[in-house]
């Protein structure tokens, strides 16, 4: 009998879409019980606000991982790079379950060479430069308050 391999990809993700359909439904026991609009409940616990666009970063997250996966299976490829970005936004929300993911996985990852297409690269780079500035903004206003 062959040993199982742990995936940590699919770990990450269930982790990250798991925590974003928890939160939502909490929003909407929320909405439901103290009987307000989305926007009122918004307008009156602004932290609900950064609670969705942190689920919203990790769904983005998942979504591009699993692109990227597709088509990366490097550690030194587009893969193994997005990776490291994620790694160091998760750390930087203190998100440390994610980061532990994050890590075990791209330790998982083997080194061969491989060739991204420029759409590869720039999905994989939009979506970087978009959870690490929407990060940044949170960590502000989180400052700010």
């Amino acid at each position: 009998m062959t040993k199982r391999r742990l995936s940590f990809q699919s770990i990450l993700m269930a982790y990250w879409l798991t925590i974003s359909a928890v939160y939502y439904l909490y929003v909407s026991l929320t909405i439901t019980t103290q009987q307000i609009t989305l926007h009122a409940l918004l307008y009156a616990n602004p932290l609900f606000t950064l609670g969705i666009l942190f689920t919203s970063i990790m769904m983005l997250q998942a979504g591009t991982l699993y692109f990227v996966a597709k088509c990366s299976q490097s550690k030194d490829g587009l893969l193994g790079k997005y990776l490291i970005v994620l790694l160091f936004q998760q750390m930087m929300t203190a998100n440390l379950i994610g980061a532990g993911l994050i890590y075990f996985y791209r330790k998982q990852l083997n080194n061969h060479d491989e060739n991204a297409t420029r759409t590869e690269k720039g999905l994989a780079y939009l979506s970087s430069t978009i959870s690490i500035g929407l990060s940044v903004l949170v960590l502000l206003l989180l400052n700010r308050a």
